[in-house]
């Protein structure tokens, strides 16, 4: 009977140890003081607003991949993830890497260009010789395209490995960098009309400024490269935190979301299979850089 006892006891604290948190983890790669802390408020608040249960990770590439990893396959998780860190994790073998990706739901894709931002009084013209342009280097194979600028147009740019587009934005004002890769929905939340900075050209066409390519020529297409893919990813939800999570990233029930989507200067897609979007999600990436590369 004794036995029997603690083989019973020994289930249940089995069932108890490996039982499913209720409490969701959120967290983002790119830590604070950049365009993404716009999602964690919104998404701060769209939890508290539908009482969910959360905790938030403040992220880097490896606290929020290990915080991703540690919930397993049991805990409740959803997380801001970008191409940016895929093509981290190729160039600098950064842990960035989504390990479980056949069983993540994807809730929304967001793709947000960047733009190409200069010094209004400091900033050299495009064919002077000397230009520095500042691009973030884990991020996109930055030399070979600044090596395609010059082949194509016989300019003589340089370019500024830098730690994004939050440096880059710094570099301008200082005058160190005569242009630079700016996410747009940094450069449209710190780049105001009585700004010493404007944004001069988008890898979008049809976007609110030139179109990259209309004005300067190059032999290949990087425009893959240079956007950011914003995907919403989450595992482990129950089906009440699911509903709920489909409310919060819905742009026509969440004001607070659509107003992030338009800071992005993008729109919201919901792919209707998570599991072959996110595999086609990473052949494109590491295809891209490949091809750019090669």
């Amino acid at each position: 009977m004794k036995k029997v006892i603690a083989i019973c006891l020994l289930m249940l604290v089995s069932q108890l140890t490996h039982a499913q948190s209720d409490t969701v983890m959120f967290t983002q790669l790119s830590g604070r003081g950049t365009a993404n802390d716009l999602w964690v408020e919104m998404t701060r608040s769209g939890f508290e607003q539908k009482n969910i249960k959360y905790r938030y990770e403040v992220g880097t590439c490896a606290t929020s991949m290990q915080s991703w990893d540690s919930a397993g396959d049991r805990d409740p998780a959803v997380m801001l993830y970008t191409s940016n860190w895929v093509r981290a994790s190729i160039q600098t073998g950064q842990p960035c890497l989504l390990k479980d990706i056949d069983r993540v739901k994807v809730y929304s894709v967001v793709r947000s260009p960047w733009w190409i931002c200069r010094n209004k009084e400091k900033s050299k013209p495009y064919n002077a010789r000397g230009v520095r342009i500042g691009y973030h280097g884990p991020s996109t194979p930055g030399q070979d395209i600044v090596k395609d600028i010059n082949d194509s147009n016989g300019y003589n740019w340089t370019g500024i490995v830098t730690k994004g587009s939050g440096e880059n934005l710094t570099l301008l004002i200082n005058g160190e960098i005569d242009y630079g890769f700016i996410a747009s929905s940094l450069a449209r939340s710190k780049i105001t009309d009585d700004s010493p900075l404007e944004c001069v050209l988008s890898w979008k066409k049809d976007d609110s400024i030139p179109y990259f390519k209309d004005v300067i020529k190059m032999k290949k297409d990087p425009s893959s490269l240079l956007y950011y893919t914003h995907l919403i990813v989450a595992k482990n939800l129950t089906a009440e935190q699911d509903r709920k999570l489909r409310e919060i990233y819905n742009v026509d029930e969440n004001p607070e979301f659509k107003k992030w989507i338009s800071n992005q200067n993008s729109k919201s897609v919901v792919p209707n299979n998570s599991k072959i979007y996110m595999q086609q999600f990473m052949i494109d990436v590491k295809a891209a850089m490949a091809d750019y590369q090669n």
